[in-house]
């Protein structure tokens, strides 16, 4: 009699073993249930804090680098949004309209060399744009070379000139020029500069053929 007491005990465990398997499968489907949550909510963090710093490099930067006013578009002369003379003695002249509100004439000028030096001359109602749309990535100097303009009429408009301190390359040498008149605000910028001299000289010429008398 205690044989078969043994054997059913053991026939009783084999039968068993079965349903502890299917309950073990159900165990871990749900401790995985119960896994994904945690897992999604991790991911979604990650995501948030990649998202958070793109958009913070991306501000910075933004704010690090020159500002461009925007589109550039080839005009004739009576739809620049401010008039301007014409350069005397300029060649391969260009207007055209940067953004919706400034002038901007380009042209070559023959200087004392004798070869020609690039102008560029701006006009806008804004001082930000006027400085914005100026756009080069050099360093000026500091200290600005000032200058007045005697007009015609007898008005003085002062000017803050600037050079590069440094270039791309040796043909590259930058000088601007910045000065307010007429109610509006210019530049001058020359990619090749020859002579200080030659630069300042075609800057006082620009202001008094622009300056409108009151």
């Amino acid at each position: 009699m205690a044989t078969k007491g043994i054997s059913k005990n053991k026939k009783s465990t084999v039968k068993k073993s079965p349903a502890n398997i299917i309950e073990n499968v159900f165990d871990t489907k749900k401790s995985n249930k119960k896994v994904d949550p945690i897992i999604q909510l991790l991911i979604a963090i990650v995501v948030v804090i990649v998202i958070a710093v793109i958009v913070a490099l991306i501000t910075l930067n933004r704010k690090s680098r020159p500002t461009h006013v925007g589109t550039e578009r080839v005009v004739s002369k009576n739809d620049l949004p401010y008039s301007v003379k014409d350069p005397v003695g300029g060649d391969n002249v260009v207007y055209s309209v940067e953004g919706s509100n400034i002038s901007k004439i380009s042209y070559q000028k023959t200087v004392s060399d004798g070869n020609l030096m690039n102008f560029i001359m701006r006009t806008s109602s804004s001082t930000e744009d006027i400085e914005n749309s100026i756009g080069l990535d050099v360093e000026f100097a500091y200290t600005p070379i000032k200058m007045t303009v005697v007009c015609d009429d007898g008005s003085e408009v002062p000017v803050e000139a600037r050079v590069a301190l440094d270039a791309k390359s040796e043909n590259m040498k930058y000088m601007k020029a910045l000065w307010y008149d007429n109610d509006k605000y210019y530049s001058m910028v020359t990619d090749n500069l020859v002579t200080r001299e030659d630069f300042l000289q075609e800057v006082n010429r620009v202001i008094i053929a622009n300056h409108e008398e009151f």
